[in-house]
């Protein structure tokens, strides 16, 4: 119903009516739509807050750095999050990464100059078990004005729409962060349990070759403007590096250092970071069809199959004992493809209509 009028960089973006529209009527109390760009967010967190008190904004989030004084404000309003920002993870190894997106990649063809280094610790377990464990999300999010979650999801998405059932409410979701939650605070985190792992996991990769006495486990973390690196970076990384080069955990053999990098342009940390497997770990989230969580799994598949896959590693085309229905193995694609849209399965794989018959000799 609209078209683009003017674009001024940094400052607006303006459309007016499209008088070609087929369904002008359905808009026809809006003559254009007119988009205010607010640059200084880019870098000052409070930017919003001060076009809000200037009554230049109908509504803003409250950051962090001014909390304390508006959380009681008469205006401040507790909201029902529709997203759960997280920690993306590269955890390939070097021959996942390659396979995905080497110079044949199936995902995408890099030359092999630009080949993104893994950090082989990334693909241990243990590792990963230790980061997550390592973050106190209660601390954390009361000093951002945030909700702390283990969740997948935020709390609007809904299994049961129609009875206002919440996804994070059903019994498989809570079966499936149980072993997430187990011996920590309620919210994944403990710093016993993160430090387990991470020994853990530095003597298996010492033992391995991956890694030798002396060397450093640098991670960087992909955020996606300023402010960002400004509100969360330092607690990430003092939350990672003392828990990893506590004595105790390798006798400092080996050190974790976490660093930071912003892209030029936000969507970058997108586009040209997270979706081609050029980076460690990525700040950012997805968002959509709170009505039909399952639909929104398929972000997780490693065939890319969405369009925007940003968690990286193993085939979830390859059947798993992790996942089991009615007595069945099945690959995390089967899975969801069943519940989606049904197919054709053999031996917990999705199978072409092709293999069927020939299976069945049809």
């Amino acid at each position: 119903p609209y078209t683009l009028e003017r674009w001024d960089t940094d400052q607006q973006i303006v459309f007016k009516k499209n008088e070609l529209s087929t369904n002008k009527k359905q808009y026809q109390g809006w003559e254009g739509v007119h988009i205010n760009i607010l640059a200084a967010s880019k870098s000052d967190p409070e930017a919003g807050l001060k076009e809000f008190l200037a009554d230049k904004l109908t509504a803003c989030g409250i950051p962090s750095t001014r909390l304390d004084e508006f959380k009681n404000d008469p205006r401040a309003v507790q909201t029902v999050g529709a997203t759960t920002t997280k920690l993306n993870v590269n955890t390939c190894t070097a021959e996942e990464w390659e396979y995905l997106f080497g110079e044949n990649g199936v995902i995408m063809q890099t030359a092999k100059e630009e080949y993104w280094e893994v950090e082989p610790a990334l693909s241990n377990e243990q590792f990963i078990k230790g980061l997550s464990y390592a973050i106190n999300r209660v601390e954390f999010a009361a000093e951002k004005g945030r909700t702390p979650s283990v969740n997948y999801f935020g709390s609007a998405y809904m299994a049961d729409p129609e009875n206002g059932i919440g996804y994070n409410a059903s019994d498989a979701h809570k079966a499936a962060i149980a072993d997430l939650i187990e011996g920590t605070d309620g919210y994944g985190y403990s710093i016993e349990l993160a430090r387990a792992n991470f020994k853990a996991a530095a003597e298996a990769l010492l033992a391995s070759g991956a890694y030798k006495e002396g060397d450093v486990i640098k991670l960087e973390i992909t955020w996606q403007a300023v402010n960002n690196v400004t509100m969360y970076h330092g607690a990430i990384k003092n939350y990672w590096e003392t828990a990893f080069n506590h004595e105790s955990v390798c006798d400092n053999k080996l050190t974790l250092e976490v660093v930071d990098y912003v892209p030029a342009v936000w969507i970058d940390a997108y586009y040209k970071k997270m979706m081609l497997g050029q980076y460690d770990i990525g700040f950012g989230g997805v968002s959509g069809n709170a009505l039909n969580p399952l639909n929104f799994f398929e972000v997780l598949k490693s065939d890319n199959s969405s369009g925007f896959t940003l968690n990286w590693g193993p085939n979830t085309n390859e059947v798993s004992q992790d996942l089991i229905w009615e007595g069945q193995a099945w690959s995390f694609d089967a899975l969801w493809q069943a519940a989606e849209t049904g197919g054709f399965f053999i031996d917990g794989i999705k199978k072409t209509l092709h293999d069927a018959e020939l299976i069945d000799g049809i």
